[in-house]
């Protein structure tokens, strides 16, 4: 009976650790999480000598603490109880998939288990529809500045690859190995800001401008139901004028989020005139041409004399677009569009035809096409956009890199998921892209977070209060470096990974009682 209650105690404990052991969560937490969470539960588990035992509790335990990390999406004010299926369904996908690793904790090299699992994650980003990119377990090494600085090597995947062998040294009561590689990441990172420091603080800055709208979906556009809580357009460019005005500020770039106004598709002169008028104090010249969302953008860029960057839905030749518009002051004119590649299953795309009665019976009728390359924008340095979740991904990432990019530019509305912990998680996974690619970022959302990081990941400034609406202004340094994971992306880890599993497999080490 005793030992039941101390099995009892270890999973228990195990699993608030790693559950709540994120930044977005419980941030002291997030150290134990990533050394010792996951070995107090197979500690537990493997006293369980039947496997299907084994795997069905490990299963069990995984579906738990992804129920919470990923409870955001229990917000059902615009998801409707639709969301609940794709809750559990993810938590169910993401515990069978630990289950089954679990079975070979105790049977395989340290060093192939932690393999397997960073094997596990990387085919996620690939498959799933359009790939699933939240909740690595590297994500707890990301909590502290220290150790996020260990993202710049091998990436988030590569964070999950320490998490899970510094859990496995210390399980096998390695406990020189154990400590080192739990210290590993922050010893680095104390030596790599420390180079990065005074190069930061000489770098030249760029003035950028955030805008946060405030706003919730229903109050962007007409949902069924919620008519009376849409603001109309006109409107909705005052409240974003008003914003701009009292910034007081000369800026390099102004960037408004996603999807910042709804589509539509012509103005009056005269009521776009009287907005201006009554906001910025100044007079915009008459066009014979139909004014559309993209002269209010040109017609702000030029009063501000600045580059501007917004997001629209747009429609062309019959498919909409998720997009991205970027204003060039120098060209006086709209010289480029982003449109979101990485599309949001049943949100945004239908992946299966026979989807589609299911989406429309909870009110979802229209959906995106998606877009086919990333690009680079020249404004005082080079930058790339990414819309909502792209920013996840940390190929999709690199890629921009790789093409020139020198800041990251991220659009988001995390409204879809009010009074929730997404808008935080999200955030989380931006620092990471930050230092992964040694490069600054900009995150523009309409309910949060909005903020500047520099390319440590250290926020230059934040506006976090999901109604805020506010615009922050920042002098953001512009210092940008080569980082190891620039150089090989995921690939680094995953071959490191298929060298492991396949050398284990080659010698046989499956014969030693506790090989490396």
């Amino acid at each position: 009976m005793k030992s039941e209650w101390g099995t009892a105690i270890y999973i228990i404990v195990s699993w608030v650790i790693v559950a709540f052991g994120q930044p977005a969560w419980i941030p002291w937490l997030s150290p134990l999480a990533a050394s010792v969470g996951f070995a107090i539960f197979w500690h537990a588990a493997l006293k369980i000598s039947f496997s299907k035992k084994r795997f069905l509790l490990a299963t069990l335990w995984f579906i738990a603490v992804q129920l919470v990390q990923l409870s955001w999406m229990t917000s059902t004010e615009f998801q409707g109880n639709m969301t609940f299926f794709v809750y559990g369904g993810l938590a169910l996908f993401l515990g069978l998939q630990f289950g089954a690793m679990t079975l070979f904790v105790d049977k395989i090299p340290l060093v192939a288990t932690a393999s397997l699992w960073t094997l596990i994650e990387a085919a996620r980003l690939h498959f799933m529809l359009c790939g699933f990119s939240w909740n690595p377990v590297g994500l707890s090494l990301t909590t502290y500045f220290l150790s996020l600085q260990a993202a710049s090597l091998c990436g988030i995947l590569g964070l999950s690859f320490l998490v899970f062998l510094t859990n496995l040294a210390f399980l096998r009561k390695r406990w020189a190995v154990g400590w080192a590689l739990a210290l590993l990441p922050y010893g680095f990172g104390m030596l790599h800001a420390s180079y990065h420091f005074p190069k930061i603080k000489n770098s030249p800055t760029i003035k950028v401008g955030i805008v946060q709208t405030g706003l919730l979906p229903s109050e962007k556009m007409a949902i069924k139901n919620r008519l009376q809580e849409f603001i109309f357009p006109y409107e909705q460019w005052k409240r974003i004028l008003s914003l701009i005005k009292s910034c007081q500020e000369s800026l390099d770039l102004l960037v408004l989020p996603e999807c910042s106004v709804p589509l539509t598709q012509s103005y009056s002169y005269e009521g776009v005139s009287q907005v201006f008028k009554e906001t910025l104090g100044s007079s915009i010249a008459p066009l014979s041409e139909t004014i559309s969302n993209l002269f209010w953008i040109r017609s702000l860029g030029k009063l501000l004399k600045s580059d501007v960057i917004v997001g629209l839905e747009e429609e062309r030749k019959g498919h909409f677009f998720n997009s991205a518009f970027f204003y060039s002051h120098r060209e006086g004119e709209v010289t480029g569009r982003y449109d979101k590649q990485v599309l949001v299953p049943i949100g945004e795309y239908i992946p299966f035809e026979w989807m589609r009665p299911l989406a429309v019976s909870f009110g979802i009728s229209s959906f995106f096409t998606p877009g086919k390359e990333s690009k680079v924008f020249t404004s005082k340095i080079p930058l790339a956009i990414s819309i909502c979740y792209e920013e996840t991904f940390s190929h999709l990432m690199r890629r921009n890199r790789l093409q020139g990019a020198s800041l990251l530019v991220n659009l988001t509305n995390d409204g879809w998921y009010p009074h929730s912990r997404l808008p935080a998680q999200h955030f989380d996974h931006a620092r990471a892209r930050a230092v992964e690619n040694g490069v600054p970022m900009i995150r523009s959302c309409n309910t949060g977070i909005t903020s500047a990081l520099d390319s440590l990941g250290r926020v230059m400034g934040t506006i976090s209060g999901e109604r805020t609406a506010a615009v922050l202004t920042v002098d953001l340094p512009i210092h940008n470096y080569f980082t190891l994971y620039r150089l090989w992306g995921d690939w680094g880890i995953v071959l490191l990974s298929l060298f492991f599993i396949s050398t284990c497999l080659c010698l046989q080490w499956r014969r030693a009682p506790y090989p490396l």
